[in-house]
């Protein structure tokens, strides 16, 4: 095929930089393979909007995003090295975990599954109290969210009231989140 009928066949179109063809004569779609080298688990940490820290299980080390916090962590070696355990020990672990949990009550298994989790911790300085919540989503939707006060999971979606009951009675989870989050427990 020469080029300018490759041309006429074919529109270029241009998405995030790279060049993809599509047929203007054929039925077509755009499958986007993901992004590359996406590691198994990774965690973020924000301030105030801002990324402070990263950490993944590809590169096994906390990385410091702000100036402030790669000073903080130079100054607390022991704090770097919690961060990182629970990088790229404790959280793949507790996470994968959780997802086979999910993937059980909902009769799956295999395929691709996405489990998050977001935490929010914020201290009244007036008061000293602290409100937090822990909430996770599964597959890209709402799933649970833990009630730091009571212990109790509430089903966001009326799909995850199959695995409130069996979260709701790990209480080793629940304990263990709420310590997280709080620093108490």
């Amino acid at each position: 095929m020469s080029i300018e009928a490759f041309n006429s066949k074919f529109q270029r179109l241009q998405i995030k930089g790279e060049e993809t063809l599509v047929s203007a004569t054929v039925p077509h779609h755009l499958l986007h393979p993901g992004l590359p080298n996406i590691p198994e688990f990774f965690a973020s940490v924000e301030v105030s909007g801002l990324e402070v820290g990263y950490c993944d299980t590809t590169k096994k080390k906390v990385e410091p995003k702000t100036n402030w916090a790669k000073t903080f962590l130079d100054h607390h070696q022991e704090q770097l090295d919690w961060y990182t355990a629970e990088c790229v020990e404790r959280f793949p672990v507790n996470m994968k975990y959780w997802m086979y949990n999910v993937m059980e009550i909902y009769n799956q298994t295999g395929g691709v599954h996405v489990i998050q989790r977001l935490d929010h911790c914020e201290l009244d300085s007036e008061t000293g109290e602290i409100s937090a919540f822990s909430k996770f989503g599964y597959d890209g939707e709402d799933l649970l969210e833990l009630d730091l006060k009571t212990l109790h999971w509430t089903a966001l979606t009326p799909k995850a009231l199959a695995v409130k009951p069996r979260w709701d009675s790990d209480e080793h989870r629940t304990r263990w989140i709420s310590l997280y989050i709080t620093k108490k427990g």
